[in-house]
Parts: structure tokens; C-alpha cells; sequence
């Protein structure tokens, strides 16, 4: 009986002690003192901003968009296209106006057997960090009408691949001809 006493007693210091702790003001010591505490970083500094890259852009003199349309919506996709091609001859800007220069759209004759069919955009002189993302070029030139534009192309697509290319070989010049 006497151990169990000793135990009760030494439980009710202990938390008495625990909690006469708990109330003391002062807080606790580091375990190192401040001068051997590692030093904080500061925040960095805000960068300045960056230019934003180009959602659809090219790194190379030259690129492609392949183009899988479904068939069924190949009528609203050319609609779209034309509107695309008015936005780039519409825009004051001289970038737009460039890209309007190198920008051919060819159409497969051959649908794909799901009946896709592939619409190919080259780029003979692509404009290097320039945005070629459709639906920014038509928002530029058509602010109020860019959301149904932007309905029908999404309609529209079954994939959507870009390409930056480079030229490796021409081949209308003869073997070893300059």
C-alpha cells in the first residue's frame, strides 16, 4: 500500500509540477544559442516579369499543325478558318500580318477511316515567338464573337500535333548539285 501512496503522491508532483510549468512566462531555451543558429533567408527578390510564351508557337524557321477534324464538323472548321484568315489581314499588327504571309492551310482529300479528315497549316517562314494558338488570333480581332468560335473549334477537333521543322534535304536539286 505503501508503494501504491509513493506513486499516487510522485503522479500528483509531477503533474503539479507540469502544470506550474506550463503557467511560467518565460519561454523555453533554444538548444543552440542564437549566435550558432543558422541564418534565415531572405525572401527573394520579385522577378521581373517574364514574356510569356506562346501557347502554339515555333522554334525553327519552318513548321506544321496537323489538324484531325471530324468530318461532320469540317464545314464549321472552314468557317472558323476564314474568320482566322480575316483576323490575321484585319490586325495592325505586323507580327499577325507576317504570319498571314507563311500560313498555307492544305485539306487531305482522303478521309481518315473513323471519317476525319486532316487539315495540314505550314509554316514556311514560321515567326519565331509568336503565338500561333488560333483562338488568341481571333479573340484579338473578334472579342464579342471569339466564345461561339471557340465552341465550334472545340466541337471540331479530334487531335491537334505541331511540329517545328527543319529542312534537311531539298529535293528538286540533283545528287552533289549546288
Amino acid at each position: 500500500m505503501r508503494t501504491r501512496l509513493t506513486t499516487l503522491t510522485l503522479t500528483l508532483v509531477l503533474g503539479a509540477a507540469g502544470a506550474a510549468f506550463a503557467q511560467d512566462p518565460q519561454p523555453p531555451q533554444p538548444a543552440t544559442p542564437p549566435a550558432e543558429q543558422e541564418p534565415q533567408t531572405p525572401p527573394a527578390p520579385a522577378m521581373p516579369e517574364q514574356p510569356v510564351e506562346p501557347a502554339i508557337g515555333f522554334t525553327t524557321d519552318s513548321g506544321m499543325m496537323f489538324n484531325v477534324i471530324k468530318g461532320s464538323a469540317a464545314a464549321d472548321f472552314e468557317m472558323v478558318l476564314a474568320r482566322l484568315r480575316e483576323a490575321l489581314h484585319k490586325s495592325e499588327n505586323p507580327a499577325r500580318r507576317q504570319q498571314a504571309a507563311s500560313w498555307k492551310v492544305y485539306k487531305g482529300t482522303d478521309p481518315l477511316p473513323d471519317g476525319s479528315i486532316t487539315y495540314i497549316f505550314m509554316f514556311d517562314s514560321a515567326v519565331k515567338g509568336v503565338d500561333y494558338d488560333p483562338v488568341k488570333i481571333l479573340s484579338e480581332a473578334f472579342p464579342t464573337e471569339v466564345n461561339a468560335l471557340y465552341e465550334k473549334l472545340k466541337a471540331a477537333y479530334v487531335t491537334l500535333n505541331k511540329v517545328s521543322a527543319t529542312m534537311i534535304m531539298d529535293m528538286s536539286t540533283a545528287p552533289g548539285g549546288m
